[in-house]
């Protein structure tokens, strides 16, 4: 029996030796995985049940209707487009009007060729996202030096593909109803269906189903001639359009 702890006890020092060298040499990938983790925790944290802005007399009727209408693209998802069912959007994260969350992408001077960086789990992508508006900043100063093109953006919405729970930010009630049910829907599906290396194909397929899966949701609720339906239309014709010109 003593001599079975002893093989145990040096398999486990061994693990722990490979690990610890694995993190030294991940350390820069290591170090930005904690600061992601802790940024969306924090969120998390501090975001409150849907129940609770929908009871409090001093949340606003309109953003109200907002969070119903989210309610209602999230169940029309899973039941009408078979989306996974998760406990994303059931509370809300007040932003206070500031952004919270910065992404930095690069491509090779004037060529249409994204850098990628490479992560555990979705492979090779072709952004960083930071919680903290200085590191993106800095990484997008780094990367100019070494003569890339670079852009930090501000994205409406985001994914955490099922590692962690996906409130509401506060800054998605302002869209309109179609853009709304738009967005809820594509970070749906990826929340449902990621394929590792990829991306193309996930953003591709998230946007296809966000697209048409607003487009069914809309008729279905207000109407094939209502307001909401043909203005979504609309904006969804002039941006393919735009997007094929370019």
């Amino acid at each position: 029996m003593g001599r079975f702890w002893k093989i145990i006890k040096r398999i486990f020092l061994a693990l722990f030796f490979i690990l610890l060298v694995v993190v030294i040499a991940q350390w820069d990938l290591v170090k930005y995985g904690i600061e992601q983790g802790k940024g969306q925790l924090n969120i998390i944290w501090n975001a409150k049940p849907v129940a609770e802005y929908l009871e409090s007399p001093a949340f606003p009727d309109s953003l109200k209707q907002k969070l119903r209408l989210i309610d209602a693209v999230r169940q029309f998802a899973i039941d009408s487009l078979g989306l996974k069912d998760t406990r994303n959007y059931r509370t809300l994260y007040d932003q206070k009007g500031e952004e919270i969350m910065w992404v930095v992408m690069a491509s090779e001077p004037f060529q249409l060729k994204a850098k990628e960086w490479t992560f555990p789990v979705v492979g090779s992508v072709p952004y960083k996202g930071f919680f903290d508006r200085d590191k993106a900043i800095r990484l997008k100063e780094e990367l100019e030096k070494e003569g890339w093109d670079v852009n930090i953006r501000n994205p409406g919405g985001w994914s955490a593909l099922g590692w962690f729970t996906d409130p509401i930010l506060s800054e998605m009630l302002d869209r309109s109803d179609g853009d709304l049910a738009n967005l809820i829907i594509h970070e749906m599906s990826h929340a449902t269906i990621f394929v590792k290396d990829s991306i193309d194909f996930n953003e591709n397929l998230a946007t296809f189903i966000g697209d048409r899966g607003a487009e069914q949701f809309l008729r279905s609720v207000y109407g094939a001639e209502s307001e909401e339906y043909i203005t979504y239309m609309n904006e969804d014709r002039d941006y393919a359009m735009f997007t094929d010109h370019m």
